[in-house]
């Protein structure tokens, strides 16, 4: 259930636990946005999950995130507008949007990227270019994003990461350097490749740190796969 137009009235008007708990009665399982009142977006502990709005609040890291006690959502346009409008402007770029998918991810998050139909109720050129793009990009690193998570407490320079299991996904926007060290990872390494690829890459034991090719594959996002030995331990977590 994802309310809207919260900004009208106070969680008092809306008579937000009254609500929330009526919809739990009803469907245990339904999962219930945080848009319950006036400004309580972000903290009202009844939500099941928090959203957060464009990039001005998306790049911003709130505390719930980083506790880690809910999940949230990132909502944003691929223009200005949430519905369709001629004069809307150029759209935001493939590359961007895509870095931005990696980005929430990475940071435990889930991204609702809008599209705005005509009244014909197709979709502009613009808009299904892009998104043809980010499906191209999922189609080779998709493992690295759906049934992932993020990983706190792993701060890699250069990169952003997810997991899924003892597996890590590393996500390039630009080389760092010859090698990108894990120094924060206490597992050793068994194994990396380019994702998209599968181009083994040189791992460094000693150093626990991964060779980077001269140059990397994709210029948007290069994912690299890490195997490591046992379950996942990340230093002071």
């Amino acid at each position: 259930i994802w309310f809207d137009g919260e900004w009208d009235h106070p969680a008092s008007t809306w008579r937000a636990d009254e609500l929330v708990n009526m919809i739990h009665t009803l469907q245990p399982q339904a999962l219930v946005n945080d848009r319950l009142g006036k400004g309580v977006r972000g903290e009202i502990d009844i939500a099941d999950f928090y959203t957060r709005e464009q990039l001005s609040e998306i790049n911003h890291k709130m505390g719930s995130e980083q506790d880690g006690i809910r999940p949230w959502e990132a909502c944003m346009t691929m223009g200005r507008s949430w519905g369709y409008r001629k004069d809307d402007g150029e759209a935001k770029s493939s590359t961007d949007l895509i870095r931005t998918l990696v980005d929430v991810v990475s940071r435990g998050g889930n991204l609702l990227l809008n599209v705005g139909p005509n009244a014909d109720g197709e979709i502009p050129a613009p808009l299904q270019a892009r998104l043809r793009d980010i499906g191209a990009w999922l189609a080779k690193n998709g493992e690295s994003i759906y049934d992932t998570r993020a990983v706190p407490g792993l701060e890699i320079p250069g990169a952003k990461c997810t997991r899924n299991g003892s597996k890590l996904y590393l996500h390039l926007e630009t080389r760092p350097g010859d090698e990108l060290s894990l120094a924060g990872l206490e597992n050793a390494i068994q194994k990396a490749w380019i994702l998209e690829t599968g181009e083994a890459l040189t791992v460094n034991a000693a150093t626990n740190s991964i060779v980077l090719p001269p140059t990397l594959p994709n210029p948007i996002v290069t994912t690299i796969a890490v195997e490591v030995n046992g379950k996942l331990r990340i230093a002071n977590s």
